[in-house]
């Protein structure tokens, strides 16, 4: 009788500790279905609402936040939850111009040129090179081998991997292995990433020998957040910046160079076109006027192409050069490369890199700044250096990333810092070719390795950031060839059939049960409710993912439970 008693007391404990981590499921689905209540259908409006409440206490009696609530409840997969299917596409191409050091040789250059246009159905596109290679080397009347000084005989490989004496097909063997190397590479930075995401159960997995990555999040519904996390390369860089009135100048005769271009282009077509125009009628000349198309484009040949699309100048002292319409840095871009602008630079500027800021929130406006480039293009210090990074706040209380370098980083930030000291410059820290600060440097040279990274970001902007920079860079970039919500809909669909029949079925069970076998049925019902909590409560604890099979399994169980409780009955 007292085993009996303590085996009950038990049970109640068991139950009703069940009960409180199902509690925060059903807090969970309160607040998400408010959340789409508020939306209505709006995904953005939706999100917001989330990122509103997130550490709002929307469990009183206990003060857990919706962050630590969502945490806690019992997972689903993507069948059941929806979330984000995304397939990537490692960049082969950008992995073998790195094993080539970035070779300039023209048949390696139209080798990959051609790997891009003429790639076979169902060719990797590393066998497209080795083709288009050979092609290349015939069409040049060459012999250009791959393991040629200015193809893969480089720092990149051993001496005893690649040397004069390796053959084409050695290569290749070693080639493969390389660029395998660099996608498992890949699928490890990108499932690191993933894991810090906070998603539960991701699925990332190799697709073949493709270099493609299948990534399916449940429950993740921030497209662009996801996009962002899987596609940034990382290539983290420190560079020293010219001050405005260094590159002011440049700009001017760039702006007077391309406004007299365009001027001789206008005259040419003009002439073109008035030597095929017939001779005007009397009429005609009186009818003749000043077009609309001239008067709107008097402010612009007035002002020049770039100083007409400017918003606005830097100033003395400034790494900032101008402002300019997002929208528009694609056409500043083409107009910099140009190659009679690029002509014009002189001096220390001949090898400028112009980056653009990165954009801000709410704003339609873009920076642009002149990095101090060199002949090799590389930035003075890279992120390879950086051994930790975490999100945290500066003096004004304002989100940003900090980062720790290893020892040989440490003592080359030091110089970095210590000259932009000296020649009051500021340092660029650069993210995928995007400026996101360009602090100046004003109380001497940093030892010890630290820094940080500022900008217009949010807490969770600088916790993916540094999630980022953990996990490290890419070897190559990653494009998202196919992306597909699993929207709430379907989710919502296949979760509202599996209850209804879940519910059904298991209403018809409880009353055959009582009809058939009266009070051994009904005993049988009560075990089958208890072992249904328990299940559910162990589920929510463990924090083990809900799917369809797992429900499948769920049903089985109970038809056992069901047989077991009328033996044992009977």
């Amino acid at each position: 009788m007292n085993n009996r008693g303590l085996i009950k007391f038990f049970a109640i404990l068991f139950a009703l500790v069940c009960l409180y981590q199902l509690s925060f499921t059903y807090v969970t689905n309160k607040v998400k279905n408010d959340a789409v209540a508020f939306s209505a259908g709006d995904r953005e409006k939706e999100l917001a609402y989330y990122d509103s409440i997130k550490n709002v206490e929307v469990y009183p009696v206990f003060g857990y936040t919706f962050e630590e609530v969502e945490q806690r409840q019992i997972s689903r997969g993507l069948d059941l939850e929806g979330g984000i299917n995304v397939t990537l596409q490692i960049s082969v191409k950008d992995i073998i111009k790195r094993l080539a050091n970035d070779s300039q040789n023209p048949v390696f250059v139209q080798a990959l040129t051609n790997a891009d246009k003429n790639r076979r159905a169902q060719e990797t596109y590393l066998d497209a090179f080795f083709r288009t290679f050979e092609e290349a080397n015939a069409a040049n009347g060459s012999n250009v081998k791959l393991a040629s000084t200015d193809v893969f005989l480089n720092r990149n490989f051993d001496e005893k991997e690649i040397n004069t004496s390796t053959s084409d097909a050695e290569v290749k063997r070693i080639l493969a292995t390389k660029v395998d190397e660099a996608v498992e590479s890949a699928y490890q930075i990108l499932r690191e990433r993933i894991d810090k995401f906070g998603v539960t159960q991701p699925n990332i997995q190799k697709i073949g020998n493709t270099g493609r990555i299948l990534v399916e999040l449940p429950g993740a519904k921030d497209e662009a957040r996801i996009k962002q996390l899987l596609q940034s390369t990382a290539e983290l860089e420190f560079w020293e910046t010219y001050k405005f009135e260094e590159v002011i100048e440049f700009l001017w005769t760039a702006n007077e160079t391309l406004k007299s271009k365009k001027q001789t282009e206008t005259a040419t077509v003009a002439n073109d076109t008035l030597a095929e125009t017939k001779p005007e009628s009397d009429v005609d000349k009186l009818l003749t006027g000043v077009s609309s198309d001239s008067l709107s484009n008097d402010s612009t040949q007035e002002l020049g192409p770039i100083f007409s699309l400017m918003q606005g100048q830097g100033f003395q002292g400034s790494p900032i050069i101008g402002f300019f319409a997002t929208k528009d840095t694609a056409q500043v871009n083409t107009y910099l490369k140009d190659p009679q602008v690029r002509a014009l630079l002189r001096g220390d500027l001949r090898h400028v890199k112009f980056a653009w800021g990165k954009p801000k929130r709410n704003s339609n406006v873009t920076e642009l700044y002149a990095l101090k480039g060199n002949a090799q293009h590389v930035a003075p210090l890279s992120g390879g250096v950086v051994t930790d990074a975490r999100a945290d706040f500066d003096n004004m209380n304002k989100p940003v990333v900090s980062m720790q370098m290893n020892a040989k980083g440490a003592k080359d930030w030091e110089i970095l810092t210590g000259k932009a000291f000296n020649q009051q410059s500021n340092i660029a820290i650069v993210l995928d070719n995007i400026v996101y600060s360009a602090p100046g440097v004003t109380t001497g040279p940093i030892a010890g390795g630290s820094s940080s990274i500022s900008g217009d970001f949010t807490v969770q902007e600088t916790k993916d950031l540094a999630n980022i920079l953990k996990a490290g860079k890419l070897p190559a970039s990653a494009d998202i060839i196919q992306s597909a919500v699993v929207g709430p809909s379907l989710g919502q669909q296949a979760i509202e059939n599996g209850m209804m029949s879940f519910i059904i079925g298991f209403g018809v069970v409880l009353f055959w049960m009582v009809f058939y076998y009266g009070r051994t049925g009904m005993y049988a019902n009560v075990a089958l409710i208890v072992n249904l909590l328990f299940i559910f409560g162990v589920l929510a604890s463990l924090g083990a993912v809900l799917t369809l099979p797992g429900i499948a399994g769920i049903v089985l169980t109970m038809g056992t439970a069901i047989d077991a409780n009328i033996i044992i009955n009977e």
